[in-house]
């Protein structure tokens, strides 16, 4: 806490959005504390998911606390949740009866005056008469915000091939670059690497360093090598095992050798 008694707390508006930090001259703010928080030129319900610490003016600032959450907040909150809730089932009928080439994918409410709609493009459309005709329902203002594919699994959630709800609509906030390398390196066949939102998989990147650092002493597919069970080529690898598949020079067998069977690389000619 500086000398005019503000801290920096991480606040999020929904569980896995962006966090914000905010000034606060609240005392004893926890993890988990509801407060009501004004950022850029809205206010609105959020949750410190970051504890307290001294303002070093090494982080950019999104905003400021104003004080606790009250029960009547609460109620706010939820009464413009059902407010975003109407807006999105009128403007889905609005698309479907008009056949817009357009996926309302969520919204959410920004006061009680102002409503963001999500939207994924499927083709061309008017998108002007579509905020103009919410607008003239609700009598509010209504933004409108186009999403990709990754960003729409995120806010729609669902159920990977793992099992578990999706990575993205838990606890991921960014997403970061993702390669069919990485795919390739863990010994993903292509029907493997995607995920339900038609990209690259998030959790390919997880593991990724260290199957990398697994991969570094085995020798490339392709390399001819020697062998204490012969000599041929890779064709090959079990990066977590450390062994390679060698089919002969004669391409009449192939054998799994492990590092300790290595002999050597052949060189080219």
């Amino acid at each position: 806490m500086d000398s005019t008694g503000t801290i920096l707390v991480g606040v999020q508006l929904s569980p896995v959005g962006r966090i914000y930090f905010c000034r606060s001259t609240l005392p004893d703010l926890r993890c988990g504390d509801e407060v009501i928080a004004a950022i850029g030129d809205s206010t609105s319900l959020a949750r410190v998911v970051l504890p307290p610490r001294p303002e070093t003016g090494a982080v950019q600032t999104a905003g400021r606390v104003l004080r606790r959450a009250t029960e009547r907040d609460r109620a706010v909150d939820e009464a413009q949740r059902a407010l975003a809730r109407r807006v999105l089932r009128d403007a889905a009928e609005l698309v479907s009866e008009r056949r817009w080439p357009l996926k309302v994918v969520d919204a959410d409410a920004r006061g009680t005056k102002r409503v963001r709609l999500y939207l994924v493009r499927t083709g061309k459309a008017d998108f002007t008469t579509l905020r103009r005709e919410v607008e003239s329902r609700h009598r509010l203002a209504v933004e409108l915000q186009f999403l990709g594919a990754r960003d729409e699994t995120k806010r729609l959630g669902g159920t990977g091939p793992c099992g578990r709800e999706l990575c993205c609509s838990t606890f991921l906030r960014d997403f970061s670059p993702v390669t069919l390398e990485m795919g390739k390196l863990q010994g993903m066949s292509p029907s493997r690497v995607a995920g339900l939102c038609g990209k690259l998989k998030c959790c390919l990147r997880y593991e990724y360093e260290t199957y990398r650092e697994l991969a570094r002493p085995l020798p490339p597919l392709g390399a001819r090598v020697e062998t204490l069970k012969g000599e041929g080529t890779v064709v090959g690898r079990d990066v977590l095992r450390q062994t390679v598949v060698v089919r002969t020079n004669d391409g009449s067998t192939e054998f799994r050798a492990t590092l300790q069977d290595l002999v050597a690389r052949v060189p080219t000619t």
